[in-house]
């Protein structure tokens, strides 16, 4: 069953809070257990040093009569003493209990075992009086005198009571501040899923065909930034749709045109000729903006897919420090680590778009490029679909640091449809267990070498000579190698001054890139 994200967000982040709310009162209330129990032993404290004060003289003389008498009358002022036990060494202990008092011979091994034990108090089951009590222990010594030990015991009804009070608070406390919580946190959640969501409902409508804009309110945070990017992409997507439907009319009107002209093709055909080579160039212009299009639809559909997670990583950092801080439970470590994860994802959100937007650029500009970022731009742009595919990426470059003064857009045109052959070769090799493409970047003395392998099995013998021919796409195609060649090949060879070539490696086909490090 799928559960949507509004109610991921709800029972964590209520489960998060009560869980809290729980473990603090837990703790509470062994704090107000242990008080009350320090509170009974002070009391036992100050009762058993009184009495070896008032007994003094009772106790060095071994007066027993004097030390009964005097326990009776402290008996008879706290009722929630239970009785005393008068433990002299080598001797019987005195029992006293409800104004009696009598010889024991023994006492309970649980009571004697705290006269030599640090331990000197502790909730017993008291044989002599049939219940629970606390019970504590004082040795009687007067200077080097040492006489024996007092035992105390204290009725447990006003410390059963005060638990009882305890816990039918914690149980009020904790129902009223789930239901507080409960309806708190939903009005939260709400509020912060609601951008995502929106986002979410928007990327589907794009896959439906609809170009359908967010109503965004005007704020400063990052998702406000992120609807606003997004809308602006949407503008720019509908718009090269547009622009690619009429084109396409236009086309087609234009091959008819063509054909008619071809048939009427006679006499001057050296300027026929000349004509017909200008119109293909303009064609073959056109082409190669087309495809530049079909790219970057493909580009913004693997965009899309790479924003969910690190857009649901923000929303969950963020709700997190929203409910701490009305809490009050933020700490400046933990504030600083969501920073740090929501500061991470809007970074890479952003690179993302710069990259998109470099590629879309007409910028036909020579410009100092670093051969390792535009290799893996182009492979973080299309992760997605190589993941879909299970495809394994090989990236090998030693040097970091090999640029070239030549036109990125073209260098980035070019590397793209070689990748996305060597993806469709794989996709349709079912056979494999593992499919790989490894690129590998080297450097000679008077040029960079761009080599990507894949491990589809190579490309047939027959026609691997003519794969970088224009329209030569019949029979190739199976082999996962794309109309797009012969652009490729115009591009490196006519406007970045280099050479492609293709052989059957061990593995599959490799291509390999030669460009100078300078077109200029």
């Amino acid at each position: 069953m799928k559960i949507n994200l509004f109610i991921k967000f709800y029972v964590s982040i209520l489960f998060v809070i009560t869980s809290i709310l729980l473990l603090y009162g837990l703790i509470n209330i062994e704090d107000q257990k242990k008080s009350n129990l320090r509170i009974m032993q002070n009391q036992a404290n100050i009762i058993a040093k009184t009495i070896i004060i008032n007994n003094t003289e009772a106790i060095l003389s071994d007066q027993h009569g004097a030390i009964i008498e005097n326990s009776l009358s402290i008996l008879k002022e706290n009722s929630l003493i239970k009785y005393f036990i008068f433990n002299k060494i080598d001797e019987d202990p005195i029992f006293i209990k409800n104004n009696k008092w009598s010889l024991l011979t023994k006492i309970d091994e649980n009571i004697k075992v705290l006269e030599k034990s640090k331990k000197e108090h502790g909730i017993l089951k008291c044989n002599l009086c049939k219940e629970d009590v606390f019970h504590y222990v004082y040795p009687i010594q007067i200077t080097s005198y040492k006489w024996g030990w007092v035992h105390i015991a204290f009725s447990l009804d006003e410390y059963n009571k005060n638990l009882n009070i305890i816990y039918k608070n914690f149980m009020l406390i904790t129902l009223i501040s789930f239901l507080f919580l409960a309806f708190f946190t939903f009005i939260l959640t709400k509020w912060l899923i609601k951008p995502i969501l929106e986002l979410n409902k928007s990327t589907k409508a794009i896959v439906a065909g609809s170009y359908k804009e967010i109503q965004n309110k005007a704020s400063s945070d990052e998702i406000y930034e992120l609807t606003d990017n997004f809308n602006i992409m949407l503008k720019y997507l509908k718009k090269k749709d547009d622009e690619v439907f009429k084109s396409y009319s236009i086309l087609e009107e234009q091959v008819k045109i063509r054909t008619k002209e071809l048939n009427e093709l006679n006499e001057s055909l050296d300027l026929r000729v000349q004509e017909e080579v200008e119109r293909r160039q303009s064609q073959e212009k056109y082409i190669y903006e087309q495809s530049k299009m079909a790219q970057m639809g493909e580009m913004l559909n693997n965009i899309a897919h790479q924003w969910r997670q690190p857009l649901s990583v923000i929303a969950t950092a963020i709700s997190g420090i929203k409910l701490k801080k009305e809490l009050d439970i933020l700490e400046n470590e933990e504030f600083d680590n969501s920073y740090k994860i929501v500061m991470e994802n809007v970074r890479f959100l952003t690179k993302t778009i710069d990259t998109f937007s470099k590629y879309t650029e007409d910028n036909y500009n020579i410009e100092l490029v670093n051969i390792k970022n535009v290799i893996s731009d182009l492979i973080i742009m299309h992760s997605d679909i190589l993941k879909k595919n299970f495809i394994k990426i090989n990236f090998d470059i030693r040097d970091n640091d090999i640029n070239i003064k030549t036109i990125p857009n073209l260098l980035s045109h070019v590397s793209y449809n070689i990748l996305i052959n060597a993806n469709n070769a794989l996709i349709k090799n079912e056979n494999l267990k593992e499919k790989i493409i490894n690129i590998r970047v080297l450097k000679t003395k008077e040029n960079v070498i761009i080599e990507i392998e894949d491990n589809a099995g190579g490309i047939d013998e027959d026609i691997i000579n003519n794969i970088f021919e224009p329209y030569f796409t019949t029979k190739f195609n199976s082999k996962g190698v794309g109309v797009g060649l012969y652009l490729s090949y115009d591009i490196v060879v006519n406007q970045l001054n280099g050479k492609i070539s293709v052989d059957n490696g061990s593995l599959g086909a490799i291509f390999k890139i030669e460009l100078p490090y300078s077109i200029e």
